[in-house]
């Protein structure tokens, strides 16, 4: 993401801005986004001009469309994807958690982990518009937007270290 102080010095910047790229504009506290000809204002930033880029995105997937139901079913895949990895072979726990509002869930896998995908959607779906989802580095990174129009971000990621089993 570009930052810069004013829109003017945003529509002098003279290089190769690929499309949907976005930037920061300190002193509106806007986001605007490249539409592959000019800036198009996206949306007004919470939280000030001290914003945090978790505050920036939060205000950017509030303005985004909700994933279609194909696209769910896309999305389903980087679950499968995730938990099948070979590093996870013994990892039997999985967590879906937004530490803003100590949300959590716990998956447990059971010998494919097969459903969980789909559990994991509707679990999201319960919880909001499901907005995105993508793969980071220690996990997925998934984007709902609630009733009250605000954007919260959930992370799915191995638990296994999480659960102590006392048997």
């Amino acid at each position: 993401m570009i930052k810069v102080k004013t829109l003017k010095s945003l529509r002098k910047l003279n290089f190769n801005n690929k499309e949907g790229e976005l930037a920061h504009v300190l002193e509106t506290n806007s986001i605007y986004k490249w539409d592959g000809s000019s800036w198009i204002f996206n949306t007004k930033v919470k939280g000030g001009i001290g914003a945090t880029l978790y505050q920036i995105n939060q205000s950017i997937m509030t303005s985004y469309p909700p994933l279609s139901e194909e696209k769910l079913k896309e999305k389903q895949n980087l679950f499968l994807d995730y938990i099948s990895d070979t590093k996870f072979d013994n990892s039997k726990y999985f967590c879906l958690l937004n530490r803003e509002t100590y949300d959590f869930t716990i998956f447990h896998r059971n010998q494919s982990g097969n459903e969980i995908p789909k559990v994991v959607i509707e679990s999201l779906q319960n919880r909001g518009i499901i907005k995105d989802i993508n793969t980071v580095e220690d996990g997925i990174e998934c984007w709902i937007t609630k009733e009250d129009n605000t954007s919260l971000v959930y992370y799915f990621f191995n638990y296994q270290e999480g659960v102590i089993e006392c048997l």
